[in-house]
């Protein structure tokens, strides 16, 4: 599958945004972008979510705003079973739609934050049912809802800058490549991936592809690779009682000690301490 800029049709809506709430066993690998904003919240599920170059780990509670054309990409396994269906309220809305009111101008200054992604750490669950009963009203009702919710997250100082800078500066001169080169690799994140494989996909010498890969998503291949590994191990580790050695085979890695490593350099603990920690909290 060959990634594409994503059309938010809003204008079919006969609305001057798009809310929808997704429902589905499973949210596939999609790394996409489009020039509406975006505010996600989930309410069901877990699994990875990435945002420009942050990869991390999202669970129930998760509320994340997303500028213009910041790519990003939430994925799951059918390991979320439990939860019957993975649940995300979701709306899309271009920022021009508020220049007209003068009312709304401080909006500009969290928008402009957001072209980053922000993740917000601490929601209120007044603000979060809010969005969860969106649905149930009328249109003009839904205006003001999002009004309010903007106008909380513009006050809102419990939160965290997800994408870097310098991915901000260099991703889209190669949207199209990035966006390529990124779904291929999540497609193929749980199986032996080697950079001979994905230098050859994407047309390059391997010491080419790695310098690229570097300038365009601010960190090397092999560190994006076993990021999304690790956070993948952190969902089989919470969500099944597999051995270690059986998640870390299940996730690429062919050595356990390899993998333990990895592991710990990027979650500063090791996978059965990170498993512990959860049942004990």
């Amino acid at each position: 599958m060959k990634p594409q800029l994503e059309t938010v049709q809003i204008s079919d809506t006969q609305t001057s945004f798009k809310f929808f709430k997704r429902e589905e066993l499973v949210f596939e690998p999609y790394w996409h972008y489009h020039p509406e904003i975006e505010l996600t919240f989930i309410s069901q599920g877990r699994g990875t979510r990435m945002v420009g170059d942050s990869i991390e780990s999202f669970q129930a509670g998760d509320l994340v705003l997303m500028g213009e054309n910041l790519p990003h990409n939430y994925s799951t396994t059918d390991l979320n079973l439990p939860y019957t269906t993975c649940t995300a309220y979701v709306f899309q809305f271009n920022q021009a739609i508020f220049e007209a009111f003068p009312e709304c101008k401080p909006f500009q200054a969290l928008f402009s934050k957001a072209s980053y992604g922000l993740k917000y750490l601490a929601p209120p669950a007044e603000l979060l049912e809010q969005i969860k009963s969106f649905e149930q009203l009328s249109s003009l009702q839904q205006l003001v809802r999002l009004l309010n919710i903007l106008d909380y997250l513009k006050d809102d100082t419990h939160y965290r800058q997800l994408s870097g800078i310098t991915y901000q500066k260099n991703v889209h001169k190669h949207q199209n490549r990035v966006a390529k080169i990124t779904q291929y690799i999540l497609e193929r994140v749980e199986s032996p991936l080697s950079l001979g494989e994905i230098s050859q996909f994407a047309g390059m010498t391997p010491n080419a592809f790695c310098s690229w890969f570097k300038k365009s998503l601010g960190f090397t291949f092999i560190t994006y690779l076993n990021t999304l590994r690790v956070e993948k191990a952190c969902h089989y580790l919470l969500e099944t009682d597999w051995d270690i050695s059986e998640i870390a085979f299940k996730v690429g890695y062919e050595n356990i000690t390899h993998f333990n490593r990895v592991f710990k350099n990027i979650k500063n603990t090791t996978p059965k301490v990170y498993r512990k920690n959860f049942y004990n909290n």
